[in-house]
């Protein structure tokens, strides 16, 4: 088992994973405000994303029938919900590009 571990540590330092991270949430970003997620919309760092929503059990629930899988987050006063989206490292554009516009269509 920890053979195991130690293999994927030293891939995710070969992949440099904090960087990746970084580049591939700004992309993600990027893409959230062409869907019309302004930055006071978007929280988070690297890919560990989340936005604001009205209802967030109705969003996640809309998104699990567009094949996304979101986790509703969030609380304050007032109550301010959003919806986390922590894709993988290994996310290409048009997958991005694909929950930033699910998000749209049930989010906005």
């Amino acid at each position: 088992a920890s053979a195991a571990a130690i293999a994927a540590l030293e891939e995710l330092k070969r992949l440099d994973a904090p960087s990746l991270a970084r580049t591939k949430g700004a992309m993600f970003r990027k893409h959230l405000a062409e869907a019309g997620f302004g930055p006071d919309l978007v929280r988070g760092r690297g890919l560990m994303l989340a936005v604001e929503v009205k209802n967030p059990l109705a969003a996640m629930g809309g998104l699990l029938q567009k094949g996304v899988i979101g986790l509703p987050c969030g609380e304050g006063s007032p109550p301010q919900f959003a919806m986390a989206v922590i894709p993988p490292l290994t996310i290409t554009d048009s997958q991005m590009r694909f929950v930033a516009m699910a998000l749209k269509d049930v989010c906005l």
